[in-house]
């Protein structure tokens, strides 16, 4: 995902902070609308289960959208794909970037 020459604010989250998260993005775009700042939000809860998490990806996912937030998901390109977010951030102990993009539609 390409990003704008501008400044980044970068949030990570787990589920438990859902319910301010909206307030949170609305108030950034508030002050500082996209061509002024990226902001990136990444979903890392490493003890929700698979279904928990998708659940909680395509619910904040609604919500970014409109604020041109790109939401991120730890790890997890499978549920990336199938819920529709922006991609996964990828550790160096998951696996290769390599094998991440062959998941990936050609």
């Amino acid at each position: 995902m390409p990003l704008p020459d501008v400044p980044i604010l970068y949030l990570i989250a787990s589920r438990g902070h859902g319910e301010k998260l909206p307030a949170v993005a609305k108030a950034v775009r508030q002050i500082a609308p996209p061509s002024k700042l990226t902001l990136l939000v990444q979903l890392r809860d490493k003890e929700a289960t698979a279904r928990q998490v998708y659940e909680t990806a395509a619910a904040w996912a609604q919500t970014l959208k409109p604020l041109e937030v790109p939401l991120l998901l730890n790890e997890r390109v499978d549920i990336a794909l199938a819920s529709g977010v922006a991609g996964a951030h990828l550790s160096k102990e998951s696996f290769s970037i390599a094998d991440a993009r062959s998941l990936l539609p050609k």
